[in-house]
């Protein structure tokens, strides 16, 4: 699929590979990177690149670093998440004590 927009540059194309086998395709979070192809609502990340959006290049082992997980979309969620309930807790101790 090709979209073409306009703008005062002149005509910008952007190409969009997806594969569906039924029903609708979701659309990736964001937008594939170095080459990443979005296939059922998931990058398809080319060899050497990993990440939600194949934005982490892949160290010699062929493992991403702990800090490029951490980046990664769903663990930033999860910590989120945790940060959260530790300060519903502190607020809670907070008032229990008082």
């Amino acid at each position: 699929m090709q979209i073409v927009w306009m703008s005062d540059e002149g005509d910008q194309y952007r190409c969009v590979d997806f594969e569906s086998s039924q029903g609708e395709a979701g659309e990736c979070f964001g937008q594939c990177l170095n080459g990443g192809v979005c296939r059922n609502g998931k990058c398809a990340c080319p060899e050497g690149f990993s990440g939600s959006n194949c934005q982490f290049e892949v160290e010699d082992g062929g493992q991403t670093s702990f800090l490029q997980a951490l980046m990664d979309d769903s663990v930033v969620l999860i910590v989120y998440a945790l940060m959260i309930a530790v300060i519903a807790a502190l607020f809670v101790g907070a008032w229990w004590l008082y």
